[in-house]
């Protein structure tokens, strides 16, 4: 999660980005870097689809906390898939 304004709206996103695939990203000082492509990504871009920009996860702000439903984690996993499309079970 990144904050993106002066009012503290929060952005999120998957670390991956439709263009260069689950490589993610890294920070260092106020840029925000692809691991792949070396792209320098504008915090005020995450959340946003476009280019090599972290894919938007959808995310809500209720009584300070931030919210994540399974269901639009559960949206992102082909993402993260290994070759071949499966992915492995969840360890209980």
């Amino acid at each position: 999660a990144v904050p993106v304004d002066k009012e503290g709206h929060i952005a999120t996103a998957f670390d991956a980005c439709v263009i260069c695939g689950p490589r993610g990203y890294y920070q260092e000082g106020k840029g925000i870097f692809c691991l792949h492509c070396g792209s320098v990504i504008n915090p005020a871009s995450i959340g946003r689809s476009g280019g090599c920009n972290p894919i938007p996860l959808n995310s809500r702000v209720e009584g300070g906390n931030l919210v994540l439903t399974a269901a639009d984690l559960q949206a992102g996993v082909a993402t993260f898939a290994p070759a071949g499309g499966k992915t492995p079970a969840p360890r209980m």
